[in-house]
């Protein structure tokens, strides 16, 4: 934890509009469990529980002072002195001061960085990846917070989650900072949209890749979910804002931020990017390769409009999007077109996305971590692309969440595959039987195979499988878990799929 400045407490006192009292500030958590003595709790209002049921436990663990969440205004700066003496003052709001108070305590990190933030219902984490392995190739030390966990210098620590919690979010770019990054790409979910997550943060630039039908089960409609998206972007107009232009829902956004702010800097990106903003990054052609493409480019940003061209190395006409929203996030920070490009012509696949793992028979396995109907759609589409013999589906769908998908992804299995193996995702606490009868509900026109223990359901596709076969094995990807009733089970499906493809079978 770095040291607080002097004006710590004034600067909280202005920002919440409170009166703090002369206690130790050495540090903030929302985790009663990670509060050391001085430390500031920040009792804050959850789905199911308040953090003030915590307080007990954080004045145990040394608290200084308790900041609480209120939601009725009249309370706002109430003090009332505990039974162990310490001050506890309610905050009105205090959900959405989150960040902004624990970046006060990290000395404003996101200030000190270039930072790129990332929302979209598939993409984020690949775009993010390809982000920091342009910039270092470039010689920028970059870090990333997202899916994948926390990576710099090589080094990735888990978190669990998508996008950190507002203060672990500050945290975690404070780490980048003192480890010599300058620039940081994070993912951003819908989720931590709505719940102010990335509050605390000063983006430089802010990217949309898509959106397509997932979280149905949170936000309920699409158009709540474009909401929550596009809300990251009018509260952030000072920020670049890149935006693919080939998903309907882009142009949409664009449309929204032009309403509540026609000076914002929109950089659009596609085929007919000219069209929908004076800054654009062009696809104009590309050109299919056996392990990637050939792209065609166009580019305007400010008065600077340059052609140029890289090979991408990478599966899936969907990394091509991928591709284009890093390129161009990385141009609104001023790299350079040509440098770029040939930065981008050594870019690796992402852990589990398109990762594809070449066997002994001749048979390709696939690991990708759709887990939506886009995003099977269109690992499907791009396995079809690379594939000279029957292309092979093995895939679930996950428990206790968005059961309106399961039946589609059937459905686009029995259109767009040959051969279709239902397995389990991660079940949790549903019947495994029950989740596959509603994705089997949606094949109406070929057989398929149901296996529910996944690595037998993968040897299965894969003694069965011929030469010239493709197996897209979607769903896990990175993880290295399987969530059941019982709990988490450790399952790598990528070391698994490696050493299956040596077998000789």
């Amino acid at each position: 934890m770095p040291d607080i400045s002097a004006n710590l407490r004034s600067q909280l006192e202005q920002l919440l509009d409170i009166q703090i009292p002369d206690v130790e500030l050495k540090g903030v958590s929302a985790d009663s469990r990670r509060i050391e003595p001085g430390y500031c709790f920040l009792a804050l209002s959850g789905h199911q529980v308040h953090g003030a049921s915590f307080i007990e436990l954080a004045i145990a663990n040394g608290a200084s002072i308790i900041l609480s969440d209120t939601q009725e205004p009249e309370l706002h700066g109430q003090q009332s002195e505990l039974a162990s003496g310490v001050c506890c003052i309610l905050v009105y709001g205090l959900n959405q001061q989150a960040g902004p108070v624990a970046g006060l305590f990290y000395h404003q990190p996101s200030h000190l960085l270039s930072l790129i933030g990332v929302t979209g219902t598939n993409g984020k984490t690949s775009v993010c990846d390809m982000v920091c392995q342009l910039a270092d190739s470039l010689m920028q030390n970059a870090g990333y917070i997202g899916t994948l966990g926390v990576k710099y210098q090589g080094k990735t620590v888990e978190t669990g989650m998508t996008t950190p919690d507002a203060v672990s979010l500050q945290a975690y770019l404070s780490d980048l900072v003192d480890h010599g990054c300058k620039l940081a790409a994070i993912e951003v979910s819908s989720h931590a949209a709505i719940q102010n997550r990335s509050s605390g943060c000063q983006f430089k630039t802010l990217a949309f890749t898509n959106l397509s039908h997932d979280h149905l089960d949170y936000h309920q409609t699409m158009q709540a979910y474009f909401e929550a998206k596009a809300s990251l972007f009018v509260r952030n107009l000072t920020a670049s804002h890149v935006i693919n232009i080939n998903n309907q829902w882009g142009q949409k956004l664009i449309e929204k931020i032009t309403q509540a702010n026609s000076e914002a800097c929109i950089i659009s990106v596609g085929k007919d990017a000219d069209a929908f903003s004076s800054n654009f990054l062009k696809l104009k052609k590309f050109r299919q390769l056996p392990t990637g493409f050939v792209l065609n480019l166009e580019a305007k940003i400010g008065s600077q409009k340059q052609s140029f061209e890289f090979e991408l190395p990478l599966l899936a006409e969907f990394n091509i999007d991928n591709a284009l929203v890093a390129v161009a996030s990385l141009l609104s920070l001023d790299f350079d077109a040509q440098e770029l490009a040939g930065a981008a012509s050594q870019l690796k696949p992402v852990a589990g996305r398109m990762e594809v793992f070449a066997s002994t028979k001749s048979v390709n396995l696939i690991v990708d971590f759709a887990h939506t109907p886009d995003g099977l759609e269109q690992a499907l589409s791009a396995c079809r692309n690379h594939c000279r013999g029957q292309l092979w589906v093995v895939f679930g769908c996950g428990g206790d969440r968005d059961k309106q998908k399961r039946a589609t992804m059937g459905e686009i299995a029995n259109r767009l595959a040959d051969k279709i193996v239902i397995t389990n995702d991660n079940p949790r606490t549903e019947s495994q039987s029950q989740i596959v009868a509603e994705i089997s509900s949606g094949i109406k026109t070929k057989d398929y195979l149901i296996e529910f223990e996944r690595k037998q359901a993968i040897k299965m596709a894969y003694q069965q499988a011929q030469a010239g076969d493709c197996i897209l094995i979607a769903g896990k990807g990175h993880e290295t878990y399987q969530e059941f009733s019982t709990g988490k089970v450790d399952y790598n499906e990528r070391v698994y799929v490696a050493n299956l493809a040596m077998e000789a079978i």
